[in-house]
């Protein structure tokens, strides 16, 4: 046969062109997704400070399913810095002078402002009359939970969550001792880490699920009005040694931030204050702008959140104004206008050291309330200013001197041991020695104003600091001061039948002085709840709703309002954190539990009924102990790390904040 031919391969066509992708550029990297999470639980509680943890551990034990979410990298926020201890009325102490009551009208005394609360009756001397005004009714509300609170809460802790609280203290603004310390550690962070630890029992059972690093973006409302959950996003670590950013102004990373959801009929918010909220939305800035001027005692983490998401539900608000300055952060010599300053513990004041002016002289009721005294010390730099010396607010015009004798160190003993490791406080022996330091630091012989003059009579200005001591001790022994009424002298004298005969540079009573100044440190305003912390919408949205509060939504800590008015006295903010803590605790409202608890009955009466009752029938027994003593924990070692690169990892050893 024939073969047949063989065909022409037929060409392929030429393809168009492809044009070249459009290459990333190499510099900006496609940013990954993180998977999302969508998680339920009985609780969300967003803050994992002392609010926060009392309010866990109060539903784990009742057996909730609570998921806690931390913005931070460690856990505590502020209160784990708190040193000087927590209020309340020891009931169970034989012979403790103390009472509720007495507790309750120091409170009422403080609240006024002005200085109205000054425990010996001293006032500020001001054109401001404002003090003179009764505090609205909804900015005092609560301070009878909290008196009445602080008595189960001290019980608690030491039974339930097993905290020593055996050494007692006096602050300022206090008729009698109720502060309460552990003989080791500091308050707030031997609080934390024993009321974390407890939780974190119920991490293996599966009840209690920790997530740091966590921010709160928004709280989820269905279409009842009631609260269905929490979304969140998680906070990038960055920065030198991994300090992670945990406020809204850091970039949070390349990659973008998955929005998780937890699902939950129940959102407790105790994610704090505002007191160094200095964003474009700052809350700070547009309340209480005047406070800005000040350095502030604050972490990172306390810009408000948890009160910025109620807000935007159509929470009420009250007393967002109402912003405290503290008389006493430290000024450290190696860094003297830093904008975050370590508290000077209100303890050292409460063991007896003195505040002088520059040129070394006292000026106010050491014990009086914070405002009277923070009163005091900017009539001070007025003074000065009007004479022709320091303008107000420049150089050292609002510093002043902190001093400490023996005894009151040795009262005070971790705390000055810290403080002389930072070098906030100097050991110094001799008044001339002193005199020569308030001359260095402070510029003391350089003060002009006729107070001043009038004291040093022409003469040293060691002279005129030995004239204060001297003056001081004899107060001392006579029971009263005619300078300030102060009545309290506790570890008196300073050098009445102490000093040594010889060369006074050589000789004399020791003394631990540091340089102290106003700083910003605490907001008495925000979210305004009714006595069991739930939050209540303001008058327009209750209106339109038709509901008071917003269905399982509450609050506790420092992001309350109602419970401190225009002062807070020292020693409550533990207190308000760990009661308030516990009362939304036991009011939220779990599955099959409503005939349980004759409390959470009793919420159904509405806000008439008395404090007392309610607490009456809702003490819960005391639990096991915890079996084990609290081990260093990762959040402290992040906490401290957090406040000062060479600060000791221990955190119950570093800066402590006064509370």
């Amino acid at each position: 046969p024939t073969p047949e031919p063989t065909p022409e391969p037929t060409p392929e066509p030429t393809p168009a062109p492809t044009p070249a992708p459009t290459p990333t550029p190499s510099a900006t990297p496609v940013p990954s997704v993180e998977p999302a999470l969508e998680e339920t639980a009985d609780v969300v509680v967003v803050g994992g400070g002392l609010a926060g943890l009392t309010a866990a551990l109060t539903l784990l034990d009742r057996g909730a399913r609570v998921l806690l979410i931390e913005k931070s990298g460690f856990v505590g926020g502020n209160s784990v810095w708190a040193s000087s201890g927590i209020n309340g009325v020891d009931v169970e102490l034989e012979g403790n002078p103390d009472s509720v009551n007495a507790f309750t009208e120091d409170c009422e005394k403080s609240s006024s402002g002005g200085g109205a609360g000054a425990a010996t009756g001293a006032t500020l001397e001001t054109e401001n009359t404002d003090h003179d005004k009764l505090p609205l009714p909804e900015t005092v509300e609560h301070i009878p939970v909290l008196t009445e609170g602080s008595v189960e809460t001290l019980s608690w802790f030491k039974q339930r969550v097993g905290v020593d609280l055996s050494l007692v203290g006096r602050l300022g603004g206090h008729k009698h001792a109720r502060t309460h310390r552990p003989a080791q550690g500091m308050a707030g962070a031997t609080l934390v880490t024993a009321t974390l630890k407890a939780c974190e029992a119920y991490i293996e059972s599966g009840a209690f699920v920790l997530r740091k690093r966590a921010r709160a973006e928004e709280v989820l409302i269905g279409k009842d009005g009631s609260v269905s959950g929490v979304r969140w996003s998680l906070v990038a670590k960055k920065g030198k040694k991994g300090k992670e950013s945990d406020t809204h102004n850091e970039t949070e990373s390349d990659a973008q931030p998955a929005q998780h959801i937890i699902l939950s009929p129940n959102v407790i918010l105790a994610t704090g204050g505002f007191a160094n909220d200095h964003g474009p939305d700052s809350l700070l800035k547009r309340h209480a702008p005047a406070t800005t001027q000040f350095a502030t005692t604050n972490t990172q983490g306390s810009t408000g959140d948890g009160l910025k998401m109620a807000l935007k539900l159509g929470a009420a608000a009250v007393d967002l104004g109402n912003v405290q300055i503290h008389p006493t952060g430290f000024v450290d010599p190696s860094s003297p206008t830093a904008p975050t300053k370590t508290l000077c513990a209100e303890l050292l004041r409460g063991a007896g050291a003195v505040l002088l002016t520059r040129d070394g002289r006292r000026f106010a009721d050491e014990l009086g309330t914070r405002d009277y005294v923070v009163g005091r010390m900017l009539h001070e730099a007025d003074l000065e200013q009007g004479s022709g010396g320091l303008g107000k607010g420049t150089g050292v015009s609002l510093q002043f001197a902190l001093v400490l004798n023996e005894k009151g160190a040795l009262e005070t003993e971790k705390h000055v041991a810290l403080y002389l490791q930072k070098g906030l406080l100097q050991k110094i022996t001799g008044v001339a020695r002193v005199a020569s330091w308030l001359k260095r630091t402070l510029g003391g012989d350089k003060v002009v104003n006729d107070v001043a003059r009038a004291h040093r009579n022409g003469r040293s200005l060691e002279w005129a600091l030995r004239q204060t001591l001297v003056q001081y001790d004899a107060a001392a022994a006579h029971g009263v001061c005619p300078l300030t009424n102060k009545t309290h002298f506790h570890n008196a004298p300073f050098i009445a039948g102490l000093e040594k005969p010889g060369s006074q540079k050589q000789a004399g009573p020791v003394f631990y002085v540091g340089r102290v100044t106003p700083v910003t440190h605490y907001t008495m305003g925000g979210v305004r709840v009714d006595t069991h912390g739930r939050v209540m919408r303001n008058p327009a949205r209750a209106q339109r709703t038709g509901q008071q509060t917003v269905p399982g939504l509450f609050a506790a800590g420092e992001l309350i309002g109602g419970v401190h008015g225009k002062n807070r006295l020292g020693g409550n903010a533990l207190t308000e954190c760990a009661v308030f803590g516990r009362r939304v605790g036991r009011a939220v409202r779990l599955a099959g539990d409503e005939a349980e608890s004759t409390e959470r009955d009793a919420i159904d009466k509405g806000p008439e009924e008395t404090v007392g009752e309610v607490r009456g029938e809702a003490r819960e027994e005391a639990v096991e102990e915890v079996r084990e003593e609290a081990q260093e924990e990762e959040a402290q070692e992040e906490a401290a790390e957090e406040a000062t690169e060479d600060v000791p990892e221990d955190v119950p050893e570093d800066v402590p904040e006064d509370v």
